[in-house]
Parts: C-alpha cells; sequence; structure tokens
C-alpha cells in the first residue's frame, strides 16, 4: 500500500467498511508510515474534534487515534479467529462425510 491508497481508503476505516485483507494493509501501513499515521490523526480531529468542540467535550486526539485503531486491530484479528474455526469445522464435516460414505460403501 502506498500513501495515498491510505489516504483515499481513511473515510473507509472511520466508517468501518474496509473488509479484512484492505484494513490489515491499512493497519500496517498506518504502523509503518509516520506522514500517514499524522494524516489519519488529522483526519480524525477534523471529523471528531469538531463534534467534540460543539458540544463542549474536552478532547484527546492521541487517545482518540490510538483506540481507534486498537479496536479495528482486535476486530481484524477476532474476524480471522472466525475464519480460522469455520474453516475448520468445514474440514472436520467434509472429513465426516467422507468417513460416513466409505462406511456406507464397506456396508453395501
Amino acid at each position: 500500500m502506498n500513501c495515498r491508497n491510505f489516504r483515499d481508503m481513511i473515510p473507509a476505516f472511520e466508517a468501518d467498511e474496509l473488509d479484512d485483507e484492505q484494513l490489515g494493509a491499512f493497519l500496517t501501513h498506518y504502523r509503518e508510515c509516520a506522514t500517514c499515521r499524522e494524516d489519519l490523526s488529522i483526519q480524525l480531529l477534523v471529523d471528531r474534534g469538531l463534534d467534540h468542540l460543539e458540544t463542549g467535550k474536552s478532547f484527546n486526539l492521541r487517545k482518540e487515534v490510538e483506540q481507534t485503531v486498537t479496536e479495528s486491530s482486535r476486530r481484524l484479528k477476532a474476524r480471522r479467529k472466525l475464519e480460522k474455526i469455520a474453516y475448520t469445522l468445514e474440514l472436520v464435516t467434509v472429513g465426516i462425510a467422507l468417513a460416513a460414505g466409505a462406511a456406507m460403501l464397506l456396508i453395501w
């Protein structure tokens, strides 16, 4: 991923609309590129900070960015774990079906 792709994906990241592959690439680039970390911070400041200013609530930009990235990382890890579980269950199901088929052949 390059910086332009990263910047283009920020709105989808904020809306949690990136698929697992996109989110993984986005988070990897975020960790590796100081410029893009700053770009994300600026975008979050614009999008979320203004809301806080209107309501008079305090706003900690660093905490907001870290929390957003951490939550996205957790969701990605959870989805990847669920994909592995689903794949394992599929393999087990196929194995059971094959074993049942083999048993039926032996009976006939």
